[in-house]
């Protein structure tokens, strides 16, 4: 039989537990080591959740009818339809037609009866297309475009990655004046587009611009000393009362007051988005190539395009 002694087992004992210290403290300093000097993966659940953008998974179009008093060219409807569907497959599209714009009112303003009973009143197309456009976004968001526009990319590849987090209202350009002699239909050095907007749910620029639109309203019965519903628009008072004039001068307040744009020509020349607050201003060419004027690409889809419009000026009374 052999004999160890007490001193033996002793020394052995102290010899596993400065063993087991020294192993401890070693994982301590590699951990310590790797979370200082390395980057550590993120949780993909919680990434994935701070790149989702604000814009929620919607797509709205109107289609109302047209009066046999107003003159007005058709639309190509379908064919400019598919492309929203095939480019954005996981959204919900939606076409509003009379009696589901008067349903959508009435479920999401029950508070306020006066905007059914403004747009009810409207006799012209291209008042209550506007119109309800405002309503639909400040509502539930989403993306807003007309039917004779066409989708060029997915709408989940329009806001650059960095904005995602933050951007909750998206517009662009239909004019820069840049170096030009402005039209008199452009009031403003850059006018805004509203052929397609993306919104999320309650921004207070679109409630602004339902105060907006109803001051203006209120205020041609009044000049006219009719009744909304009597009252015959020119081109010129839609433009000014819900159109690009009256949503140009909307976001333009809106980014001098919130966001301290110093002149609407800062914007001028645009070559990438900007994001002021949480307005991103996209350049001439993401919603307005195209055109023969403010600098945009004229003949080929430019790879900056986003939405191409095709300008078929259903809405004008005077052709």
């Amino acid at each position: 039989m052999r004999y160890i002694s007490t001193a033996f087992k002793g020394r052995n004992r102290t010899s596993l537990n400065l063993l087991a210290l020294w192993c401890l403290a070693t994982w301590a300093f590699l951990y310590w080591a790797t979370t200082l000097f390395f980057t550590r993966p993120p949780d993909p659940h919680h990434w994935a959740e701070l790149r989702r953008s604000q814009i929620p998974r919607r797509i709205w179009q109107i289609q109302l009818p047209m009066p046999e008093s107003i003159p007005a060219s058709g639309i190509r409807r379908e064919a400019h339809t598919l492309s929203w569907l095939r480019q954005n497959p996981h959204y919900t599209y939606t076409r509003l037609g009379t009696d589901d714009a008067r349903e959508f009112i009435q479920t999401h303003y029950a508070d306020r009866p006066e905007y059914l009973e403004t747009y009810e009143a409207l006799q012209n197309p291209a008042l209550k297309s506007d119109l309800l456009r405002y309503l639909l976004l400040a509502a539930v968001g989403g993306v807003y475009s007309d039917l004779d526009t066409k989708a060029l990319k997915p709408i989940d590849d329009w806001v650059p990655e960095p904005y995602k987090p933050h951007a909750r209202l998206l517009v662009g350009f239909e004019w820069d004046q840049r170096d030009e002699k402005a039209p008199k239909w452009f009031t403003y050095p850059i006018q805004f587009q509203q052929w397609t907007i993306a919104a999320a749910p309650g921004h207070p620029l679109l409630h602004g611009m339902l105060d907006y639109v109803f001051v203006q309203l209120q205020n041609l019965t009044s000049v006219h000393n009719t009744t909304l519903d009597s009252l015959q628009f020119t081109d010129e008072e839609i433009w000014t009362a819900t159109g690009p004039r009256a949503w140009t001068e909307t976001i333009w307040r809106y980014l001098r007051d919130h966001e301290g744009l110093g002149n609407l020509t800062d914007l001028s020349r645009l070559q990438e988005p900007r994001l002021l607050g949480d307005v991103l201003v996209y350049p001439i060419n993401a919603f307005g190539s195209g055109q023969i004027h403010s600098g945009s690409y004229r003949w080929l889809t430019p790879k900056d395009g986003l939405v191409k419009h095709y300008f078929d000026g259903s809405w004008r009374v005077q052709m």
